[in-house]
């Protein structure tokens, strides 16, 4: 008995670890000429909807009924199960009206229930769980000024729900892959908000669903010159998983589809995006939506699905089924000699030269609106830009190449009573040939409350791709409700997907500040240079309580820094300098210099005569 225990669990694993590239979304399993259909184009992996709500009424009374179906089918067909669980009981919200504020204890034992039921009736067939939309999509409420929108910020809600969710997943079988929540449309900056949240180990694959709809009923094909290209955007979410180091995580692309194109466009351009998955090399799934749907009295036909079930019960696969069948007869496998180029946007040929973009030049030169300069609290320098209460702060227009790529970045600090309290909005201005015109960026909703990002402030990052006609740019920051921000080191940069390099370099590695007499104090200048490529950021420490630095903190290629010693804090301090650190008054200190791009230090010392 003990031997056939561990030959399953032994085959539990391999189910596990095996990912194969074609799978679909489903609501329902239980045709069984539609999961054949599925089977002859070799979808493998399909994408399951779990409605917690439907699972769970009731808390700790569970409805199996729905998954049971599921996998009844999935063992005839083996097909292998990517969970989607979406929505969320009210009896596990601590917010009635918030679809995500919900117990993250309380929805980790559901996934463990879950999956407790689902390997006791077909082991080794569920190989990933993931969130769908609920982070991305745009929640909203009737609230003024947030307006729910606080759901979309990770730190407030996701990624404590992460968290408990990854080690609930790992404890019941740890070769379940957890699959980050769906970044629905352009939203890449939820991504970049998980790493900046220190979130990189707890998912283990990066999840895309791709959507082109700008207005109703108008759809852009994945060739489109708009920040929607298909190309750009995969090329994007890489970028930000290497710039944070994570360069071995695949992406799953778990939705895409069009309803309003036409069967010849979804065809092709179905085609398209798994053609370009295949070849990026790190895409590793690919699951239309929708597999079949069905056609009823209340509920007209959806045509973003390969696979019409029409009133009267009548199957008719589409023009895009075939092709999806045409694409994977040809390709069945992917592997490192199918990896090619992908074609994003082109770059433009150099940054956007914002004038006081940190307001470093402690005026408000380059800026408009009703805002203050702040020099206690900024991200890096000496100054950062404040607003309160609904007001904005606007850059100046500035010359732009048309139709060329460039990432928008910049450090936000918000505080206000709470997270439904304020808001802030980003805009992006244009001066084109017909005017003025300002937008904000695709799927970008507003900032709220940044108290639980590190130090308090949030990484803005979003592609900005310019109109064919624009001449000008700029940026605008809102604020909406009652509350403070803080805005430093805005930038507008050509985007050309290379991953920079900073390399620390520090002038000095030694500083003797001579003798210091009476009330004498003595200031020596050293500089930090990047003589790499990229960003340098950074912080500069030292124990000393007699040595004073400015700045303490730095994001930038080449830094003055002003090391400070003041000897009458030596008769204050001299009782609790230790012998090991002062000999006949002559003192040592050190200054720790910690980068991106290494780390160093510069060793001081100093003669005090009283």
């Amino acid at each position: 008995m003990k031997f056939v225990l561990v030959l399953i669990f032994i085959i539990l694993h391999i189910h596990c670890y095996s990912i194969e590239p074609y799978g679909i979304n489903n609501w329902y399993w239980d045709n069984p000429y539609i999961n054949k259909l599925f089977k002859q184009a070799k979808m493998k992996i399909m994408r399951v909807m779990v409605y917690w709500p439907d699972y769970e009424p009731e808390e700790n009374k569970y409805n199996w009924e729905a998954i049971d179906i599921t996998l009844d089918s999935f063992l005839k067909y083996d097909f292998k199960a990517n969970l989607a669980i979406y929505g969320s009981p009210e009896w596990a919200r601590t917010v009635p009206n918030k679809v995500m504020s919900y117990s993250p204890d309380k929805f980790a034992k559901f996934v463990k229930a879950l999956l407790r039921h689902c390997e006791s009736v077909a082991p080794g067939y569920v190989i990933s769980v993931e969130w769908n939309e609920d982070p991305t999509m745009a929640w909203v409420n009737n609230q003024p000024p947030v307006f729910g929108t606080d759901q979309r910020d990770p730190s407030l809600y996701y990624a404590e729900i992460l968290k408990a969710t990854y080690q609930a997943v790992k404890s019941i079988n740890p070769n379940i892959l957890v699959v980050m929540d769906s970044i629905w449309q352009q939203a890449f900056h939820h991504l970049d908000e998980l790493y900046q949240l220190g979130l990189k180990d707890y998912f283990d694959r990066i999840n895309y669903h791709y959507y082109t709809e700008i207005r109703k009923g108008v759809e852009l094909p994945p060739t489109t010159e708009t920040v929607y290209n298909f190309d750009t955007s995969l090329k994007y979410l890489k970028y930000i998983a290497d710039k944070w180091g994570d360069t071995d995580k695949k992406i799953w692309v778990t939705e895409f589809g069009w309803r309003h194109s036409g069967e010849k466009n979804k065809s092709e351009w179905l085609t398209y995006v798994m053609d370009v998955c295949r070849k990026s090399g790190y895409v590793e799934l690919v699951q239309p939506y929708v597999g079949s749907w069905q056609e009823i009295r209340w509920n007209r036909m959806d045509t973003i699905s390969l696979i019409y079930q029409t009133w009267g019960g009548f199957i008719k696969p589409t023009t895009a089924y075939y092709s999806y069948c045409s694409y994977t007869d040809k390709y069945s496998v992917w592997d490192s000699s199918d990896i090619g180029t992908l074609n994003p946007l082109p770059p433009a040929t150099k940054d956007i030269e914002l004038i006081n973009s940190g307001f470093e030049l402690g005026n408000k030169r380059g800026w408009q609106g009703k805002f203050s300069l702040d020099s206690e609290i900024k991200y890096a320098g000496l100054y950062s830009g404040r607003v309160k209460n609904d007001n904005f702060i606007s850059s100046n227009f500035y010359p732009v190449e048309p139709g060329k790529l460039y990432e928008v970045t910049s450090k936000i600090k918000i505080e206000s009573k709470d997270s439904d309290s304020a808001m802030v909005t980003i805009q992006i201005g244009y001066i084109t040939s017909e005017g003025e015109i300002w937008n904000s960026p695709p799927n970008y909703y507003g900032i709220v409350n940044t108290e639980k990002y590190p130090g308090g402030w949030r990484s803005i990052c979003f592609p900005e791709y310019t109109p064919k006609d624009a001449k000008e740019i700029a940026i605008k920051f809102i604020l909406d409700g009652k509350g403070t921000f803080w805005i430093d080191d805005v930038a507008i940069t050509a985007l050309d997907f290379n991953i920079s390099v900073p390399v620390l370099k520090v002038d000095m590695k030694d500083i003797d500040f001579g003798v210091l007499k009476g009330d004498e104090s003595r200031t020596v200048q050293f500089k930090i240079i990047n003589t790499g490529e990229g960003k340098l950021r950074g912080k500069l420490t030292s124990t000393n309580e007699w040595l004073k630095l400015e700045p303490t903190s730095f994001e930038s290629n080449e830094i003055t820094v002003n090391a400070t010693v003041y000897n009458q804090l030596f008769s204050q301090l001299r009782n609790n300098i230790s012998s090991t650190t002062a000999t006949n008054d002559t003192h040592y200190g050190k200054i720790e210099i910690i980068t991106n791009g290494g780390n160093s230090s510069v060793n001081v010392k100093i003669t005090t005569i009283k």
